[in-house]
């Protein structure tokens, strides 16, 4: 970002998005990364969930009309609200998102839900309490792959700012 810091336009939604888009990815990236190294990985999935989400619209915003409508859904976001299932397939399709990683992502819900249901003493006997969830490396490659994506958007939006961008699979 420090090259093109002094260049930015302030009255750009787009660069709003995606200098703010960028800021938080590296912050949820971040957080990801210290779950899993705390073998925390299947509670980091909604942390990697708002990353997904991030850099979807990230990458899939190329007007100020669409990153304003972006901008103001995260502003007004609720709970209820903040990860629709409805067109995240299509939108992460549309920005450049492997359907791969998208749909890996999307099945990560039920581990969150049904994983680690055996922590206390006496809840293994109970088969349904059983199920493991996510592994940090199925997480933690699922983050590297949505940060390339996210390097991507700032490369395609700032040609030749972002050396190497090019390099990461989408």
């Amino acid at each position: 970002m420090l090259r093109v810091g002094p260049r930015l336009d302030k009255a750009s939604r787009v660069e709003a998005l995606l200098t703010g888009g960028a800021s938080r990815a590296l912050s949820l990236a971040d957080a990801v990364v210290q779950l899993c190294r705390q073998d925390h990985a299947n509670e980091a999935l909604p942390v990697l969930r708002q990353l997904a989400e991030v850099t979807v619209a990230m990458a899939g915003c190329t007007s100020d009309d669409s990153a304003a409508a972006v901008l103001e859904g995260w502003e007004n976001s609720r709970w209820e609200t903040l990860w629709p299932v409805e067109g995240f397939a299509a939108r992460a399709q549309a920005s450049g998102l492997s359907e791969d990683a998208a749909s890996r992502i999307e099945a990560l819900c039920r581990d969150f839900t049904r994983a680690n249901r055996a922590v206390i003493p006496w809840s293994h006997v109970y088969e349904s309490n059983q199920q493991h969830g996510a592994n940090a490396t199925t997480v933690l490659m699922l983050t590297s792959q949505l940060l390339g994506h996210m390097m991507r958007a700032l490369e395609t939006h700032w040609p030749e700012a972002f050396p190497g961008a090019e390099a990461f699979d989408p």
